[in-house]
């Protein structure tokens, strides 16, 4: 009888536990070399992270709008340094864990707020890169439907059935004209 309920309890548990695989598909990391001594850690954002950035850079216009969105992107997307990942990543969900991110967030956005705009640039640009190889791994398995291929795709379509309509009436003509041709 127990055995049957940790089974049931298991089948509803399993697939809850499969959305979590989902989180990872697009999902990419990786470490950037600073300079020779000096590395970080940096991931694409979850759909939570993104809330907070726009929540962050909501009242910001222009270039100030670029600039708090560089900050708050890289405070979150950077999440380890020299080979160390931070604490928080290896915690269990809970109150703990949010407390330690929220600090680690903010103690890193005042780190990236006093580095120099083109070490800014050049992290915010591999962020870009690592947004760019999750989204070509999603067109690549069919979830992100590239608009522009779809276009071209009927661009073409329309193109090829124009074509063939040109040829449906050339051929009539070609038989209207030997029949023409024939009968004199």
């Amino acid at each position: 009888m127990a055995e049957n309920n940790e089974k049931n309890i298991k089948e509803i548990d399993d697939p809850l536990k499969m959305l979590d695989k989902i989180e990872l598909l697009g999902k990419r990391e990786k470490w950037v070399n600073v300079s020779e001594d000096y590395k970080v850690y940096i991931t694409t954002i979850n759909a939570e992270e993104e809330v907070e950035i726009f929540k962050a850079c909501r009242n910001e216009l222009g270039f100030g709008y670029l600039a708090k969105n560089k900050f708050e992107v890289l405070s979150r997307a950077i999440k380890g340094i020299n080979d160390k990942k931070f604490k928080y990543l290896e915690m269990e969900w809970g109150p703990e864990r949010n407390i330690e991110r929220e600090r680690t967030i903010e103690i890193v956005r005042k780190k990236v707020e006093s580095w120099h705009d083109d070490i800014i640039t050049f992290l915010y640009t591999e962020w870009l890169r690592l947004l760019e190889d999750g989204e070509e791994y999603l067109k690549k398995i069919g979830i992100i439907v590239d608009f522009e291929t779809e276009e071209k795709l009927k661009e073409l379509e329309n193109d090829l059935e124009e074509k063939s309509q040109n040829a449906d009436e050339d051929t009539k003509e070609l038989k209207k004209e030997d029949i023409e041709n024939a009968s004199k």
